[in-house]
């Protein structure tokens, strides 16, 4: 979509997640040539050094629970990612990002870029 479409939607939404079929394509289900227990390491490391802080994660189950604080209003974003295994060599991923201000109506793309900014740490970009 193009730049009205974006602004249409990052002016009225404050969550953002991964899908097969997104319209955009940086947030569409990102794969990855690993096994899920790599992935799921590879995340919670990925997490740690990005700074964000992990709520609670669950290795038997492949998931994991974020907060993201802004380094200027410092304001908290819940990111739960899940590692969803599809073959011996292969994962990907389901990211959902959340503002915690229920009165915000807008994230003016945060959640969005919370999600990018796991899937290039974790792609080594």
């Amino acid at each position: 979509p193009g730049t009205v479409k974006r602004l249409a939607i990052f002016l009225t939404v404050n969550h953002a997640s991964t899908m097969d079929d997104h319209p955009f394509e940086e947030l569409r289900t990102p794969i990855f040539d690993m096994d899920a227990d790599s992935l799921y390491q590879h995340v919670l490391n990925g997490a740690n050094e990005l700074g964000w802080g992990i709520i609670a994660h669950d290795s038997d189950k492949h998931n994991a629970n974020f907060v993201v604080r802004s380094p200027i209003l410092l304001f908290e974003d819940d990111v739960y990612v899940q590692v969803r295994y599809i073959n011996d060599q292969q994962s990907s991923l389901y990211i959902q990002s959340n503002s915690r201000s229920a009165s915000s109506h807008a994230d003016f793309a945060a959640n969005s870029g919370h999600i990018q900014e796991l899937i290039a740490k974790l792609k080594g970009e």
